[in-house]
């Protein structure tokens, strides 16, 4: 039985109990449940329970400690869980803390701490603070940025909105003590409501009750329920929900209405292509339309219906009393009036050359009254009854005339006063054909028939006869520029003793006479019959003294009344 001794005890190489159970070293170190306590002069494996209170300078648990109550001045561990944690005199609920360098309480600061702080977590934090459920502060929270949405944040003194930009530390979005924003360019989603809101940019989707602004830039579409106005009123420029445009009245009367004190001006401009102004029942200007074009030609001006089914209609006196209104066609440079037309239907034109140009058929159902000349370049087709007796001259100064008959006494070329039916001895006549004495379809001859026909000189291929400077003798029956040519037939020099054919000359010195054919240079020379011996047997007949190049033998040969024989 043990009893209490009342003793001192002095173990210099120290105590043991059993194995693990109580160890006091020789360096005063005590270990309970270790037979070598290590790092402390009291090392405990295993738990310790007192009832009472645990004064110790150092307090070190390498597991959990359960205490009632503990003080300390600093505080080392791992997790420390506790009912109540007071820190100097504040009392703190239900912390779990997380630290490398501890908590510091300084008094007056309270808890201070170097390391990073979760609460509402057992994760170490990535933040210096982060803290998982709601916060409430009631004094004041101060921050250098703010990050996340801030739908929930309520009762905001107005100097606390105010955001910088980091780059610049100017304030881009600041807020009076009257609730009033002002801000830089910020670009965001907004959403909510707004009292007003200047120099908006980009593609902002912008739902208000009216809008007041000196500009507005806009790339997508600007809505306007009830109307959208430019200048004071609209006086500029108004859209009405009724559909109607009002540019210069804030009133439109109709769809479209263009007002100005004075000088009101539209225009319709296409840099290139078309400019074009369409009215009707369908769009793109389809066939139920009506167009004012101008550049589909070049400076052409166009008046269109597309409609296969109606009409162009100028109206005078529309609005249905009687006037005395005209339509006035006017030359633009001079503004004189070339053509008019008014309500009882008469025409007037003057001042122009050609009064009118028709391309295709002109009926004139009443009478043609021409007042001066008459000029047609075309054909008059159908009959035309003239007087009896024309007195005036029908005068064709150049250009052709042609008649299917022309019956007249005496018909003077060149003269006033033929001696005969046709008189053309001061004039030159070009005939495709003449016929004298017959009906007959003569193609391009000259045919006599039934008598002679005699000329004092004939030029074919000319009208102006050759005339020899030195005074030789020409002829009055010449061709010029074209071929004579006698087909079944023959040109006959008549047996006289000045008859002859000269070639280079007007005055042959002989028969025939070839004594200038050194004037052709390249082709002065003759060349005779050329025949084969076959073709020459062939012959109809032969003649003494007839000369021929037998191209067989390549030899000239004559035919002496017998036979023919080699010339050389």
């Amino acid at each position: 039985m043990a009893k209490n001794l009342r003793k001192s005890f002095n173990f210099r190489s120290g105590l043991q109990v059993d194995e693990d159970i109580f160890v006091v070293s020789s360096n005063g170190a005590v270990g309970i449940g270790t037979s070598i306590p290590i790092g402390h002069i009291l090392d405990v494996r295993g738990d310790i329970s007192a009832s009472g209170f645990v004064t110790s300078r150092n307090l070190y648990a390498s597991n959990t400690a359960s205490v009632g109550f503990l003080t300390a001045l600093n505080a080392y561990a791992g997790i420390l869980t506790v009912n109540q944690l007071r820190v100097g005199t504040s009392l703190v609920n239900n912390l779990v803390g997380y630290a490398y360098t501890g908590w510091v309480t300084t008094n007056p600061v309270g808890l201070t701490t170097t390391a990073r702080v979760g609460i509402g977590t057992d994760v170490i934090p990535d933040e210096q603070l982060k803290v998982n459920g709601n916060v409430s502060v009631v004094g004041i929270l101060t921050a250098t940025s703010f990050n996340g949405s801030g739908a929930s944040l309520t009762n905001i003194p107005n100097s606390a909105t105010t955001a910088t930009n980091a780059n610049t530390a100017s304030a881009i979005v600041a807020r009076d003590a009257s609730g009033n924003f002002s801000a830089g360019t910020i670009t965001a989603t907004l959403n909510g409501s707004s009292s007003s809101a200047s120099a908006l940019t980009g593609s902002p989707s912008i739902t208000v009750t009216d809008v007041s602004a000196s500009n507005v830039s806009a790339t997508g579409i600007v809505a306007a329920t009830t109307e959208l106005n430019v200048g004071t009123g609209g006086n500029a420029l108004t859209a009405l929900n009724t559909g109607r445009l009002g540019i210069g009245t804030a009133l439109p009367t109709s769809e479209l209405q263009i007002r100005k004190a004075s000088g009101s001006f539209l225009q319709v401009v296409s840099d290139s292509g078309e400019a074009r102004i369409s009215v009707g029942n369908s769009l793109d200007a389809g066939k139920s339309t009506g167009v004012i074009r101008f550049g589909n030609s070049v400076n052409d001006l166009d008046i269109i219906n597309n409609d296969n089914e109606g009409d162009i209609n100028f109206l005078l006196n529309g609005n249905g009393s009687a006037g005395s209104g005209k339509f006035s066609w006017q030359d633009g440079s001079t503004f004189n009036e070339v053509m008019s037309l008014d309500a009882n239907g008469n025409f007037s034109v003057s001042g122009v050359t050609t009064l009118a140009s028709v391309g295709g058929i002109t009926t004139t159902g009443g009478d043609l009254y021409v007042g001066n000349n008459l000029y047609v370049d075309g054909n008059i087709n159908g009959t035309i009854t003239l007087p009896t007796i024309i007195d005036s001259n029908i005068n064709v100064n150049s250009g052709i005339s042609t008649f299917a008959t022309i019956n007249v006494a005496n018909l003077g070329l060149g003269t006033d006063s033929p001696l005969s039916a046709l008189d053309a001895q001061s004039a030159t006549g070009l005939f495709g054909s003449i016929g004298i004495g017959t009906t007959t379809s003569l193609g391009n001859k000259l045919v006599v028939e039934g008598g002679l026909a005699q000329f004092s000189s004939v030029g074919i291929g000319t009208t102006t006869l050759y005339n020899d400077p030195g005074g030789g003798n020409t002829g009055n029956f010449q061709v010029h520029n074209t071929n004579l040519s006698i087909t079944n037939g023959s040109l006959v020099v008549k047996d006289t003793a000045i008859s002859a054919i000269g070639y280079g000359t007007y005055s042959p010195r002989s028969i025939i006479d070839f004594g200038n054919v050194g004037l052709a240079e390249t082709t002065g020379f003759m060349i005779l019959p050329t025949l084969t011996t076959t073709q020459r047997g062939n012959l109809a007949y032969e003649i003494e003294g007839a000369i021929i190049f037998n191209a067989t033998t390549k030899k000239f040969q004559g035919y002496t009344g017998t036979v023919w024989v080699d010339l050389h």
